[in-house]
């Protein structure tokens, strides 16, 4: 809001939005742990703020999203960011865009991290059945409890029952309960982490491509049948 105020007022705060992403996570991280709160969610929570902002304000202006940033032509952005309907779409795309690009470094440098560990770290006999039972059983259940209530097709209820495995996610929590003391289990734990995540992403690397494309079919012959 204050960078938006800056903006659309002062006609101050334009460009490097990359640096307000990076500021905004360390803010919202560096805040949290003064706190003594949980900064990973504080993060998460950041990021769904950026997105309400943008969306309410789109509301209040009667256009919709995707509206707003089919109106932001790349040779227009400098005053797209200074405008007062434009400006919130303008920031969420910037802020989406190199967020993109980062979780992209990100996710290279865990293949790296995770494929250079697991050659220092025997594999886990309970993966034969931990692994199944968690990628078939307990996240599927666990996603359809969280959206009880919520008119979530099956076919997309089914994709996030699917996939969300890997990520750094599973390392942070690893580290977090490394740090805080777990005892003699602490290599087991490492190595069935480690070994669950390097199949997480052969499996679901494999089966991105033809779910995805199998889920933009059904959504395609939805609307057609929906029809104009």
């Amino acid at each position: 809001h204050f960078v938006l105020y800056l903006r659309r007022t002062h006609r101050e705060a334009v460009g490097l939005d990359e640096f307000l992403c990076l500021g905004l996570i360390g803010l919202s991280y560096g805040v949290a742990l003064l706190l003594g709160t949980y900064a990973f969610l504080a993060v998460f929570a950041a990021g769904l703020a950026v997105r309400r902002i943008e969306r309410t304000t789109s509301e209040v202006k009667g256009l919709s999203q995707e509206d707003l940033l089919a109106t932001l032509d790349e040779p227009l952005a400098p005053d797209a960011a200074l405008d007062e309907v434009q400006a919130p779409a303008y920031m969420a795309r910037e802020l989406l865009g190199f967020n993109e690009r980062l979780e992209r470094i990100g996710e290279v440098g865990i293949v790296v991290l995770v494929g250079a560990m697991l050659s220092t770290t025997a594999f886990p006999v309970d993966l034969v059945w931990f692994a199944p039972l968690l990628f078939l059983v307990l996240r599927p259940v666990a996603v359809v409890v969280a959206l009880l209530g919520n008119p979530t097709p099956r076919p997309l209820l089914a994709l996030l029952g699917w996939f969300g495995i890997r990520g750094i996610g599973s390392l942070y929590y690893l580290s977090f309960a490394i740090v805080h003391g777990i005892g003699e289990v602490a290599p087991e734990l490492a190595s069935l982490t480690l070994w669950t995540i390097a199949i997480s992403i052969v499996v679901h690397g494999i089966s991105v491509t033809p779910l995805m494309h199998r889920y933009e079919s059904w959504r395609e012959s939805r609307t057609r049948a929906r029809g104009p």
